[in-house]
């Protein structure tokens, strides 16, 4: 009996210690959390401050996720990103065409070059990027967060003045970076993420030994990315994961700055650089702690800060606290005849320590995790969670069918899916989201692995009513519901009363749409329940309709074969590529209107691409500038095209089928303009054979190229039986 009464003294001992510690712990919790609700508080303040004078409702939209977000990476899209760096209705790649600024950066390269060699001479490189990439990772720096470096003015003057001219009055480096980054020997850049959207990373190449390149290591569609010596490199959209090379034995340096996103207006770029000073400045006050520190929304902005960083630092006081209570440690001793006592004393530290070391192991050894990566996801991971580390990726792997690199991209870009609960959260929303959408496995992995954060969705405040309200609105059956879904879930984070509901009777308004047209529309661009009335659509048409003299008619019928057109920035590109086209096809407006209500695709490509498409055409066919503007005016689909997937292939085909020489070809093209726009493997290798078979020459195939397949047939026989006789 005595025995038994030691045991149940030693366990009630634990026990009372074990509530000691969790009550501390959630003393702790509180004040942490109070920590982080004053942290938030101070972001609402700064976005209230900046959405007062948001130039566009897509800038408004950023802002507010932001302020509304823990501001943690996710995927979405193919790429890793954060609120802050996730800007609205970009058009999004990983390498971009070549820059109209490119050539006269270029022709600035070597003096470049020189001013780099010169300072790195007198400079010991430093290790860049808080030496995440290692010591061979190093640089010299030109401009950070939107200001010169001091020092760069006399080392690197000419270079300044070039990015000067790329930046076009916007600051050198965009919000971010502008330096001279090298690579050193046998090294490499692992995968990452820069996790901006708004941004373009360019590089010119100073130093460029063979063996180096760069991958974008989720995207399947873009080649490598290969430096060399003068040029530059294909700009890049950083938030795609990419990683760079360096094989050779020689160090690799190249000119590394930031520009802003092509699709920003000026006042979007420069609320952006406003919103990223504020963003740090509000960081600062709080991980600074500085009292001093002049917080961008105002004296509220300034206490409320105040207050963050002071709760902040005493949970970080709290934490660095043994968990015990100070009186009930003293009940520790040095006895070694109380060994017991010790234990149950030690025996609950013990137990929260081993927990969260065996998540530690489990999430560096399942996930193949970094240093790095782990303290990432151990930041965002909760006390309460960590038990459930192993089982919930077990769990997650096993039901979205993911590979082991799928569950690490998963786990550390939105980490605080960890804390979800599988039985409460995870299994009942992907349960809903498959059962809802009629999701095969493929499709809910894809949707989930595009955009974890829809695991923390409500269903029944959010997705739900959301969807039942689309449905009936557009009157869309399942099938139809899924395919405007899955392309876009971003709409699941709209409000229906102030947005998507507006947004729709907007457009039917405006474009005089019925039922049925509208649900084409949204059918065929989702994007379009992403764009802004006030900033998109009313002042685009309205443009479009004075500039072209465009009935309402005519312009209906230019949104309904294109509707992406209602994206489309006036400034920044329909302006500037009905010039072009204009001025290329020298139209008078008639002539404009004519081509582009036939044809508003035109109004969706880069001028780059359309121009050197009209290069290679007076190349290849030696037309003169008068003769490419005819034909370009009378068949525009030569203008989009693909040169080495279409044209090329065909005119060589061509050439070789009739036996033409070159200006004979060139002579029937002035003659029907046409005659490259037709497919090759529809119309002419079929008519050529047929030719062939009726012993017609197949230079037929050319005048006879806008018939039908029927009248085709006909005329082919009269002139076969003409052969005949």
């Amino acid at each position: 009996m005595k025995r038994w009464g030691r045991i149940e003294a030693f366990w009630g001992t634990n026990c009372r210690l074990l509530s000691l510690q969790l009550a501390a712990l959630h003393h702790r919790g509180k004040k942490a959390m109070a920590a982080a609700a004053a942290w938030r508080a101070a972001r609402h303040k700064t976005a209230t401050s900046l959405l007062a004078a948001a130039p566009t409702e897509r800038f408004e939209a950023f802002v507010r996720n932001w302020a509304e977000s823990d501001d943690e990476p996710y995927a979405a899209r193919g790429q890793t990103l954060r609120a802050r760096g996730d800007y609205p209705e970009l058009t999004e790649r990983p390498a971009w065409p070549r820059p109209a600024w490119a050539d006269a950066l270029e022709a600035r390269a070597d003096v470049i070059v020189d001013e780099y060699h010169e300072a790195a001479r007198a400079a010991e490189l430093a290790p860049y990027f808080g030496g995440d990439y290692g010591d061979d990772y190093a640089g010299l720096d030109i401009a950070k967060q939107g200001e010169i470096v001091p020092s760069a003015e006399k080392q690197f003057p000419e270079t300044i003045k070039a990015l000067e001219h790329v930046s076009d009055g916007d600051p050198v480096g965009a919000t971010r970076l502008a330096f001279f980054a090298r690579q050193g020997p046998e090294s490499h850049v692992p995968p990452h993420s820069d996790m901006v959207n708004f941004l373009l990373t360019c590089h010119l190449g100073v130093v460029v030994p063979e063996d180096c390149r760069l991958f974008f290591t989720t995207s399947r569609e873009a080649p490598p990315i290969e430096w060399a010596r003068g040029a530059l490199a294909p700009p890049l959209q950083t938030s795609f994961e990419h990683a760079a090379f360096n094989d050779s034995e020689s160090e690799r340096v190249v000119l590394f700055f930031d520009v802003f996103h092509p699709d920003l207006s000026r006042e979007e770029r420069g609320a952006l650089a406003d919103f990223e000073r504020r963003r740090r400045a509000d960081e600062e006050a709080f991980w600074g702690g500085r009292d001093d520190c002049a917080a961008p929304g105002g004296d509220d902005a300034a206490s409320l800060f105040a207050e963050a960083a002071r709760l902040r630092a005493e949970a970080e006081r709290d934490a660095a606290r043994p968990p015990v209570a100070a009186p009930q440690r003293r009940t520790f001793s040095t006895d070694v005849s109380r060994p017991r006592q010790n234990a149950a004393v030690v025996a609950p530290r013990r137990a929260f320590s081993t927990v969260s070391q065996a998540a530690d192991d489990v999430l560096r050894t399942r996930l193949a995790l970094s240093k790095a990566e782990l303290e990432i996801v151990r930041r965002n991971l909760l006390v309460g969670a960590r038990a459930a580390v192993e089982p919930k990726l077990d769990w997650l792997q096993t039901r979205l069918e993911l590979d082991a690199a799928q569950l690490k991209r998963m786990v550390v870009t939105h980490p605080s899916l960890l804390n979800l609960g599988v039985e409460e959260t995870l299994a009942p929303t992907l349960d809903w989201l498959q059962r809802r959408l009629g999701l095969d496995a493929a499709q809910l992995r894809k949707m989930v692995l595009r955009l974890p954060p829809l695991l923390g969705y409500s269903v029944e405040d959010n997705m739900e009513p959301k969807l039942g309200w689309l449905q009936r609105r557009l009157d869309l059956d399942a099938a139809q519901l899924k395919k405007v879904v899955v392309p876009f879930p971003a709409l699941l984070g709209y409000r229906v009363e102030d947005n998507l509901a507006p947004k729709l009777q907007w457009l039917q308004t405006r474009l005089d749409l019925n039922d049925a047209q509208l649900k084409k529309m949204i059918l065929t661009s989702q994007a379009l329940l992403g764009y802004s009335v006030d900033e998109n659509m009313k002042p685009t048409l309205g443009w479009l309709r004075t500039r072209l003299d465009l009935s309402d008619a005519a312009l209906k019928k230019m949104v309904l074969a294109l509707p992406p057109l209602l994206g489309l920035s006036v400034v920044d590109n329909v302006a500037p590529t009905l010039a072009w086209l204009q001025n290329r096809m020298n139209l008078g407006d008639v002539g404009l209107r004519k081509v582009v209500v036939a044809y508003p695709t035109l109004l969706g490509l880069r001028i780059e691409r359309m121009e050197a498409n009209c290069a290679w055409l007076e190349s290849r066919l030696g037309l003169d500038g008068k003769q490419l503007a005819r034909v370009v005016a009378a068949s525009p689909p030569l203008l989009y095209l693909s040169v080495d997937g279409n044209l090329a292939p065909k005119l060589d085909y061509l050439l070789r089928a009739t036996g033409l020489s070159q200006l004979e070809l060139r002579d029937h093209v002035l003659r029907l303009p046409a005659i490259p726009s037709y497919s090759l493997e529809r119309r002419y290798r079929p008519r050529v054979e047929a030719c062939v078979a009726a012993g017609v020459s197949p230079e037929y195939v050319l005048t006879s190229a806008p018939y039908t397949d029927e009248k085709f047939g006909e005329r082919l026989a009269q002139k076969r039986d003409v052969v005949v006789m």
